[in-house]
């Protein structure tokens, strides 16, 4: 049985910019979807199989207990407990994501 999942407003935010940017300024809306596909997918893995990825080597994720999980060019941060598993943030992988994250 798997996790229990919330989904963070910030990660929302992150999303929607994201998709925003595929459809409106690259014109790629299948690329959006595709996207999109590949992170439904992924996020059911983490929300069952939650350890499949190594707690964060970046000092402030690490300390806050944060996981990475690759998507195409973009990674999102989660963590859990002993019951849920909560997405908090995405980022595209050029991103110095770790001084956008807040304690």
């Amino acid at each position: 049985m798997g996790y229990s999942l919330v989904v963070a407003p910030e990660f929302e935010d992150d999303l929607d910019a994201i998709v925003d940017y595929h459809v409106n300024q690259l014109h790629a809306p299948k690329a959006a979807k595709t996207l999109l596909d590949e992170l439904d997918m992924a996020i059911e893995l983490v929300q069952q199989i939650p350890t499949i990825n190594a707690v964060s080597q970046k000092p402030l994720l690490r300390e806050l207990g944060y996981r990475e999980q690759q998507v195409r060019k973009y990674v999102f941060l989660y963590r859990f407990d002993s019951e849920t598993v909560f997405v908090m943030r995405m980022f595209h992988l050029t991103q110095d994501f770790e001084c956008r994250i807040e304690e």
